[in-house]
């Protein structure tokens, strides 16, 4: 090849790789401010400010105003404000590569809601800064995004240490579908002579998708390696490790939908100046089916408008219309070496009725049916002895029974108006 040739080749693949480039920054920037223009509602107002966009780059300032309301359903009434609204400022850099930008989100602790709350710390503003990393291909992303670690102490003392959290998304541009993973390292707080709180390695991992608006974790995955709450004060210590929980959806096409959960911890322990339980090798396999999609997808909507309580009861409706049915294949444990299995199912049938208050508690009570098997190991009484004298009554009365070691079963049901405990009549 010449050298012209050679020359020719480079000025083409620059020409080429700018103009992908200026492309992926025009996708980003409009992208932004679709996905911004998507949680417009009377509660949040997102108003674009300073926006400056260059060749390979830009810039911008997100205000993010939450009305009382909001606040509200966020668990955030405490926070501080000047008015009935809370707002936020998020300052936005980025740069643009072929399908490819990079960019900085730091939230402004010199303005809003975070400069009140700066108020209250010991210093004057910190660099919170998030880092996305995001690349486009056709209609599909691959994020990636970094908080960096906070520490922060208040004027009182207490403090908090934030890990990292990262997060990474392979999803379409919406981000209404795709897969989705989040971390968070550790967080540890300290109120002084009151207590701690911590926890260590908070992972979770789903597979979303879009129903019809209705965004949904068709397989998710949540774990958490260790979390420890102390009161000094009421002298409790609280702590859980190895919680893992999972969860899933069939097809969901169907016109119903089946929900399956498992949930396992390692073990729970919880003391105070009277008691102590240690709780181990706990885990609950649950099913759910024939949730009507249309009522779930209608309660979602109504629920995210929040203007009209009927579209939420007319939802409702949909749901408890179709009926509800589910299993509990397993649920077992172990309190301080006193094991407890169990396992039933339940049927609540269909309601078509359009009185959600007296006719549904009748309907509930008339033909709502279970059947739950439950078994206990024969040591509760060593172990419990405030309970045993209960558990002999239940005994003595037919309403459980002792195999030849001493260990407890018994099968309660409900069918119609009647409850059984072990073919004997409650009530």
């Amino acid at each position: 090849m010449t050298k012209n040739g050679i020359i020719g080749l480079s000025a083409g693949a620059i020409i080429v790789l700018g103009g992908l480039s200026l492309y992926t920054n025009n996708a980003f920037s409009s992208q932004v401010k679709e996905t911004l223009n998507t949680y417009q509602s009377k509660n949040i107002q997102v108003v674009v400010l300073n926006d400056s966009q260059e060749m390979l780059g830009g810039s911008a300032t997100y205000k993010i105003t939450l009305s009382d309301d909001a606040t509200q359903a966020l668990g955030m009434k405490s926070m501080p404000r000047n008015s009935d609204e809370v707002s936020f400022f998020i300052n936005h850099k980025y740069s643009s590569y072929p399908l490819y930008v990079a960019s900085d989100l730091t939230v402004d602790f010199s303005k809003g809601a975070p400069k009140q709350l700066m108020e209250k710390f010991t210093v004057e503003a910190i660099e919170h800064i998030a880092h996305i990393n995001t690349n486009l291909l056709s209609q599909s992303q691959s994020s990636s995004l970094t908080v960096e670690p906070t520490d922060l102490e208040d004027k009182s003392g207490v403090t908090m240490k934030l890990g990292a959290i990262m997060m990474n998304a392979i999803t379409d541009l919406e981000f209404a579908k795709g897969d989705v993973d989040l971390n968070l390292t550790k967080m540890d707080i300290e109120i002084p002579n009151k207590g701690s709180f911590s926890l260590a390695s908070l992972a979770s991992q789903a597979s979303i998708d879009n129903i019809e608006g209705m965004i949904l974790a068709k397989t998710s995955n949540l774990s958490l390696d260790t979390i420890k709450f102390v009161s000094d004060a009421q002298q409790i210590d609280v702590s859980m490790n190895g919680f893992v929980v999972t969860s899933s959806y069939d097809d969901l096409q169907a016109p119903s939908l089946a929900g399956h959960s498992k949930l396992a911890v390692k073990s729970f322990k919880f003391s105070n100046a009277l008691s102590q339980y240690d709780v181990v090798d706990t885990t609950m396999d649950m099913t759910i089916n024939n949730l009507d999609k249309s009522g779930l997808i209608a309660l979602d909507k109504a629920s995210k408008d929040g203007s009209d309580p009927q579209a939420i009861m007319n939802a409702a409706q949909l749901i408890l219309a179709r009926g509800i049915d589910g299993s509990i294949t397993d649920l077992s444990t172990s309190v301080n070496d006193v094991k407890i299995n169990s396992h039933g199912k339940f049927d609540w049938p269909s309601y078509k009725g359009d009185n959600l208050s007296s006719d549904l508690s009748m309907h509930f009570v008339k033909l709502f049916n279970f059947e739950y098997s439950a078994n206990l190991s024969k040591n509760y009484a060593d172990v419990f002895p405030q309970y045993a004298p209960m558990v002999d009554m239940m005994v003595a009365n037919g309403f459980a029974k002792a195999d030849a070691e001493g260990n407890l079963s018994t099968l309660v049901t409900k069918s119609e108006s009647a409850i059984m405990a072990n073919g004997k009549q409650i009530r």
